[in-house]
């Protein structure tokens, strides 16, 4: 056997994972090749000492309890996740069914806001900025009283 071949199968020999015959030609490898032979002797003994490390660290009561509760959150955080992305999915559903349904409403909105906005334009322009400031707020008013006009003449079929 070669030594690249021997160390290759190094772990596979330490975890007894090898057919006979191979594990036979290693032990005769580490006999006669004293590299392989302290390559082996150097990863027995770590393997041995993580073994000792592992089974010597010791939990408290409740790890078990703790990290059971961790899986629960995370389990509910995801649950949650999913149902924030189709609460908010709904949303945008509702948003576009309510345009389709509210657009004659829309169109009329938008005739007086384009009317409005025109007319509004036109008087800020002249006036200094305290005024351009009360005829924003009245224009607001005025927009919200129009818009809701056009509502109402909409229910009463005058569209």
């Amino acid at each position: 056997m070669k030594c690249s071949e021997c160390e290759g199968l190094i772990y596979d020999y330490l975890d007894n994972e090898l057919e006979f015959e191979i594990s036979e030609q290693m032990k005769l490898h580490f006999k006669e090749c004293l590299h392989c032979n302290k390559e082996f002797v150097t990863m027995q003994q770590a393997l041995a000492t993580f073994k000792y490390e592992i089974n010597s660290v010791k939990v408290g009561e409740d790890f078990t309890h703790k990290v059971m509760l961790e899986i629960n959150i995370q389990e509910v955080s995801t649950v949650f996740s999913y149902a924030i992305v189709g609460l908010l999915g709904s949303m945008g559903l509702a948003v576009i069914i309510f345009t389709i349904l509210l657009y004659p409403v829309l169109q009329i909105v938008t005739k007086y806001t384009v009317q409005l906005f025109t007319l509004w334009f036109g008087i800020a322009s002249a006036l200094s900025f305290d005024n351009v400031l009360l005829v924003f707020f009245s224009t607001v008013l005025l927009l919200i009283a129009m818009a809701m006009r056009g509502v109402m003449h909409m229910e009463e079929g005058q569209v």
